[in-house]
């Protein structure tokens, strides 16, 4: 059986947010085997893996041992401006994601737990999908803390490392795109746009390579985002030009202008 671990980023850049759902597909046959990787992960003393507590070495570590595993990730993706309201943006790549899970084979979903009443909330919107037959009732969902669960450290690794790659940082969803689904969600839900199909059927030993297309609504804003920051730098052709040196400057919040240039939409 196939079952989806849900967890969500959300990042305020300069000039928009980000909010991003991401549900990582294993089969009920790998759990035990990816749990064991993620823990090995665990470093030290700290109750779970946890992606924005990593430095980037680690993360480059993280990403890369996720790019190993037999796992299909699903991304869904609402960009949006700083007036609009989160739990609006949740609902709305909450809604897509449970669509595409759904159509990707997953029996199970396992969101994670935020507070009792923040999940109430999620369960009023499933409750709403399952009226108008948008999500059916087979699709069993259940909300789980995260320290409790370590294959929902695997999500919150795909969905940070998904918001980071929108915010100019491409080197770890690089490593792991072969693998991902990425779809950016306007009004409701609605489809606007995303990379070709990812996701494999039972088993998921392996992910089509397939050609890599980024969807329109985020190339827009990356390219904006590319034109704001060139600007403010000056454009300096002088600046480290490395992946190394671009990781550097995202750790200590400063931000270079080859982040967002054309080569982060390759593959």
């Amino acid at each position: 059986m196939l079952t989806a671990f849900v967890d969500e980023s959300l990042r305020r850049p300069h000039d928009d947010s980000i909010y991003a759902m991401a549900g990582v597909i294993i089969d009920g046959s790998n759990h035990d085997k990816i749990r064991i990787t993620l823990e090995d992960l665990r470093r030290g003393k700290s109750p779970r893996l946890h992606w924005r507590d990593e430095n980037p070495a680690r993360q480059r570590l993280i990403a890369a041992a996720l790019a190993e595993l037999p796992i299909a990730g699903i991304v869904t993706v609402h960009i949006y401006s700083g007036g609009h309201h989160t739990e609006r943006a949740r609902r709305r790549c909450l809604e897509r994601l449970l669509i595409e899970i759904d159509q990707a084979g997953a029996a199970k979903v396992v969101i994670e737990s935020r507070s009792p009443e923040q999940d109430q909330l999620d369960r009023g919107l499933l409750t709403g999908l399952r009226k108008a037959t948008i999500v059916p009732k087979s699709l069993a969902v259940t909300w789980q803390p995260s320290i409790s669960e370590p294959l929902l450290w695997a999500a919150d690794a795909v969905v940070s490392a998904t918001t980071w790659w929108i915010d100019g940082v491409p080197t770890f969803y690089d490593l792991l795109s072969p693998k991902m689904s990425t779809i950016c969600v306007d009004k409701r839900g609605k489809r606007k746009g995303r990379t070709p199909d990812s996701i494999g059927r039972p088993g998921l030993t392996s992910a089509p390579q397939r050609d890599w297309q980024v969807p329109v609504c985020l190339t827009e804003r990356k390219q904006a985002s590319a034109a704001r920051r060139d600007a403010e730098e000056g454009g300096s052709a002088s600046e480290d030009d490395s992946d190394e040196g671009d990781l550097a400057r995202h750790a200590a919040g400063g931000r270079s202008p080859r982040q967002t240039r054309a080569r982060t939409l390759r593959r």
